[in-house]
């Protein structure tokens, strides 16, 4: 994870969602590089684990402890509908309103995880979810791939926030989100790199270019999706998506998380208009043109190098990890 944090800082990501096994460890890896993070405490269930009362108590024990810095903040991630009974769904959500948490949970990611939902219950995921009390406050789904105009209407109605992984989609053939429909019902949608199980790299502007390639592809129109919305689904819009009022924009109040792009790559050539500028960074930019990176006005990336770990040693240990693991 520390590895990780930093590879993200070092493509310009300031903020990142997380949902993996032990928070504290994440948590401690994000505070040696500098980043800022959400942290949902994943409640699911494996050989070994507690009861999903024990895990829920646990996360919300773990989220009221949090120094409350706007640096680490805990949230709720039971994974989805098909691995955690709906009941246990609800008492998480209920505990995500009662707390102010996120609640962060897979949902449509492929075609058949919902399959036998669907044959035992007859309606769609979003609809059970709906049906017993899931959603409402906030609620952050990743993926939403399979999703029809019902689906959609009940995001929109809930106020459900998105998270849009298209390399992870891609990588997986899972399937192209409905990104342009989802904006036009005025459904909250943020860009997401997903992990790297699922994606080789945490390079957002990466995914931003795929997401606006797909959107494109999706709807037939080379306008489909403008530079300039494509980098606002990584900015302001992902800001609002995990309910970070104090993120996402450059304006007084708001928390100084500050990226330099060196636009004096060719790539960035010509610049006619202002407007040019937008263009040629989501279609010719990569997280290899970020030189600086501040979080809250800390510098933690400067010329294009972490100035709170020591990368070498990460590469050095994340390979020995690896080759220990391949071995066993």
């Amino acid at each position: 994870m520390t590895a990780a944090s930093a590879e993200m800082l070092r493509n310009g990501v300031t903020t990142s969602v997380e949902m993996y096994f032990f928070p504290e460890h994440i948590a401690a890896a994000v505070g040696r590089t500098g980043a800022r993070a959400i942290i949902a405490t994943p409640i699911l269930t494996l050989p070994g684990m507690p009861s999903f009362d024990e895990q829920l108590q646990a996360a919300v024990k773990l989220a009221a402890e949090a120094p409350g810095d706007g640096v680490i903040e805990y949230g709720l991630g039971p994974h989805a509908a098909y691995t955690v009974p709906l009941p246990v769904l609800r008492d998480a959500a209920d505990a995500a309103r009662e707390h102010d948490l996120l609640l962060h949970l897979h949902v449509a990611e492929t075609a058949t995880e919902g399959a036998a939902l669907l044959a035992e219950h007859g309606r769609s995921v979003p609809a059970l979810l709906a049906g017993h009390d899931v959603l409402g406050g906030r609620v952050l789904a990743a993926h939403c791939v399979h999703m029809d105009d019902d689906d959609l209407e009940i995001w929109r109605e809930h106020d459900v926030a998105v998270a849009h992984c298209p390399a992870s989609n891609a990588k997986l053939a899972s399937g192209v989100a409905r990104l342009r429909d989802m904006l036009d019902r005025g459904i909250r949608v943020g860009l997401g790199t997903d992990g790297p199980a699922s994606n080789d790299g945490l390079d957002l502007l990466a995914d931003l270019r795929l997401a606006a390639s797909f959107a494109r592809l999706a709807a037939g129109s080379a306008t489909a999706l403008t530079a300039a919305e494509a980098v606002w689904l990584a900015t302001g819009a992902a800001a609002d998506a995990i309910g970070r009022p104090d993120l996402g924009q450059l304006e007084a109040g708001r928390r100084a998380d500050l990226v330099h792009v060196d636009t004096r790559d060719l790539v960035f050539e010509p610049v006619g208009d202002p407007g040019d500028w937008l263009a040629h960074l989501v279609w010719s930019g990569a997280g290899r043109h970020v030189r600086d990176v501040w979080v809250g006005g800390r510098p933690v990336v400067r010329d294009g190098a972490s100035t709170t770990v020591d990368t070498e040693g990460l590469r050095s240990d994340v390979a020995k990890r690896a080759a220990r693991l391949a071995g066993g």
